[in-house]
């Protein structure tokens, strides 16, 4: 009866340490995902904080200038030449802009290249809705027998594994019972 309750007793620890080390697990995986969420908190706000200071520091500059010179000459000359040439670059990018929409195809093989694009385009997707199709049905033909073969197999793992379990509970019933007619053996 002895080995009975030791085993009963082991078992409970081993138990009770799962449980721990189950408890200690989740509790550190709460506590890092806390301590993710923080992190795109500060991340977040530190980037805000900074456009703030930009938009702080370009209202300071654009009304207090003299003074800006003052403090700092030469971060406001690299202001100063920074926007010159913003406002040179962006009238070019537009002027660029509007050249392009212009342009236009002004050939007679103008409509020829247009249905030759269109005829490509089309086969194009024929073949490809073809080729999709045809790889649609390879792939469902290949999980299908997949499927069959995976529960055959999942039914013999489930039926040995189920004999198994029978005989170890067989024979621990028998090395139980012969526990109990001779306990003498035991006793030190």
């Amino acid at each position: 009866m002895s080995f009975t309750n030791d085993i009963k007793s082991t078992v409970k620890l081993t138990a009770d340490a799962v449980t721990d080390v189950t408890s200690s697990v989740v509790e550190k995986a709460r506590l890092k995902a806390k301590a993710v969420r923080i992190k795109q908190v500060i991340k977040s706000d530190t980037e805000r904080r900074n456009q703030a200071y930009m938009e702080l520091g370009k209202l300071f500059y654009d009304n207090h200038k003299d003074l800006a010179e003052a403090l700092d000459p030469d971060t406001c000359v690299v202001v100063e030449k920074t926007s010159i040439r913003i406002d040179k670059a962006s009238r070019r990018y537009f002027e660029l802009i509007t050249q392009s929409d212009n342009i236009t195809l002004s050939s007679e093989n103008t409509d020829k290249i247009k249905q030759a694009i269109t005829d490509k385009t089309e086969e194009i997707s024929t073949k490809t809705k073809a080729k999709a199709s045809e790889i649609s049905d390879k792939t469902k033909a290949k999980a299908q027998e997949f499927s069959q073969k995976t529960k055959t197999k999942a039914k013999e793992v489930a039926s040995d594994f189920a004999d198994k379990a029978k005989d170890k509970i067989n024979d621990f019933k028998a090395y139980v019972n012969d526990d109990e007619e001779s306990p003498e053996e035991f006793d030190f």
